[in-house]
């Protein structure tokens, strides 16, 4: 494993970072990057506005009248 990811794992890190805590070396290794990728860093930001957006949505729910869409069907990896 190298000290600095590219950006494939960075990004995959940042995906991971919206599931679950990353451990101490993963948050400084994606941080190495993206402090030298800002490419990377726009992704995790743009993923973190995204977070926020449909937490503030889920908190103040449909607007009146309005129904909340199904889920999309899940997909069977084909």
């Amino acid at each position: 494993m190298a000290l600095l990811p590219n950006c494939r794992e960075t990004t995959a890190l940042a995906l991971a970072a919206q599931d679950r805590p990353l451990r101490l070396g993963e948050r400084l290794r994606m941080g190495l990057h993206q402090r030298m990728c800002a490419h990377c860093a726009r992704f995790a930001h743009q993923l973190q506005c995204m977070d926020d957006a449909l937490a503030q949505w889920r908190a103040e729910g449909p607007a009146d009248g309005q129904e909340v869409p199904p889920p999309p069907p899940a997909r069977d990896g084909s």
